[in-house]
């Protein structure tokens, strides 16, 4: 018992912000990110410039109440591939993916 509460004292105090968030972008390439901690770790949402579309390869998100939340996307859509997404660690509630019903563009999850 010890251990274990030595070793929780050491993981960093989990943000409840949001690590990335993309809106009007167009054919976006995004390769190999990462966050730890976050309450979102990617946001795709819409700004009155618009939303995003694009090729998203090797997202990674750890620890994070909501992994990825799709508010909105273009019509040609996001695709993502290989993403890895760990929810809150002892979380109860975490998602990993949430696409809201709004949301215009398609969203596909591929692993290669």
């Amino acid at each position: 018992m010890a251990n274990t509460a030595r070793v929780n004292a050491t993981i960093p105090r989990l943000i409840p912000r949001v690590a990335f968030e993309l809106a009007r972008t167009d054919w976006h390439y995004v390769f190999n990110t990462f966050c730890f901690g976050y309450g979102i770790g990617y946001k795709f949402s819409e700004t009155k410039a618009g939303s995003a579309n694009g090729n998203f390869l090797g997202l990674g998100a750890d620890s994070c109440e909501r992994a990825v939340v799709v508010e909105q996307a273009q019509a040609p859509g996001l695709l993502i591939t290989n993403g890895e997404f760990v929810g809150r660690w002892s979380s109860t509630n975490a998602v990993c993916v949430e696409i809201a019903p709004q949301a215009r563009g398609k969203v596909s999850l591929n692993t290669d």
